[in-house]
């Protein structure tokens, strides 16, 4: 088995996430993209979102520090049935909604901004 020096290794990750970063952005800038799957703007719609629950999960991993093990198995039903909850829509809606929502969107002349669902 071959043994790389951190060097080559950090120059082939550098080539291979700006390829990958290109290939992500170029086609934004190009406008390839159909509405609504353009993932630079699916990005920035979530990503404020995400960070709030990214927040708020740690602050539960700080409380679930701070009181111990019976904060913890008091919240772990609670999350888990949330975690499951969540998804369940998430898998629902994007399943069952998803094409009906981007037929109607090709379907109305003004194309609404329905992209948010």
């Amino acid at each position: 088995m071959a043994t790389y020096s951190f060097e080559i290794l950090a120059n082939f990750f550098v080539i291979l996430a700006l390829i990958l970063g290109l290939m992500f952005v170029v086609p934004h800038i190009m406008g390839y993209y159909p509405l609504g799957y353009d993932p630079v703007l699916v990005l920035n719609e979530t990503l404020p979102s995400v960070a709030l629950v990214a927040v708020a999960a740690i602050m539960l991993l700080i409380l679930m520090g701070m009181f111990g093990t019976n904060f913890a198995k008091g919240a772990a039903p609670l999350i888990a049935i949330a975690a499951i909850a969540n998804k369940i829509i998430r898998t629902v809606v994007t399943t069952s909604l998803n094409p009906l929502l981007l037929f109607i969107i090709e379907l109305t002349p003004f194309h609404l901004d329905c992209t948010n669902y």
